[in-house]
């Protein structure tokens, strides 16, 4: 009981009530499998080559659930109203539509894999500050100095970002 986990008890005989050993016939009989990888599928009219082609792309599929689960939170849903559950649904839908179309840009323009994560951590360092002229009551922004990995999302998507300090029009 002490060996919880079945990956471990499976290589392991008991011999008596305290006394373990490593049972070297079960490691010997595993390891005629090392470097063999098998496949399971009931797709009946797809050839061996497709089917591993399929299995290759199911990361995708799971990384894509990680990203609605953990990066945009689509679960626990706090509405109650059905309409605001579907807008909540929909909201997420699109960001990470949004998030895929950018990580999409950023490969075939910069040659480059950001996360989630990183490209949100990396917009988010992106500010800019306003300061007002107490005379003139005139608005200036002094943009912040965004990181190189900021500027090649800005870049990926065809866009600018001023760089230094300028009036900002209220009319």
């Amino acid at each position: 009981k002490l060996v919880s986990n079945y990956g471990y008890q499976k290589y392991i005989r008991m011999d008596g009530d305290v006394k373990f050993a490593i049972d070297q016939q079960k490691i010997d009989k595993e390891a005629l499998w090392d470097g063999l990888h098998g496949i399971f599928s009931n797709i009946g009219n797809l050839s061996a080559q497709d089917i591993i082609t399929q299995y290759h792309g199911l990361w995708q599929v799971e990384e894509s659930f990680r990203i609605s689960k953990h990066d945009l939170k689509v679960r626990p849903v706090f509405h109650w109203n059905a309409n605001r559950i579907r807008a909540h649904i929909a909201i997420c839908y699109m960001a990470f539509s949004l998030i895929r179309f950018l990580q999409y840009k950023l490969l075939k323009e910069a040659k480059v894999r950001f996360s989630p994560e990183k490209i949100r951590s990396e917009l988010t360092r992106v500010q800019d500050s306003i300061l007002v002229d107490i005379n003139t009551k005139q608005q200036y922004v002094v943009p912040s100095k965004p990181s190189s990995d900021a500027m090649m999302i800005y870049q990926a998507m065809s866009k600018t970002r001023r760089m230094v300090p300028y009036k900002l029009n209220t009319s």
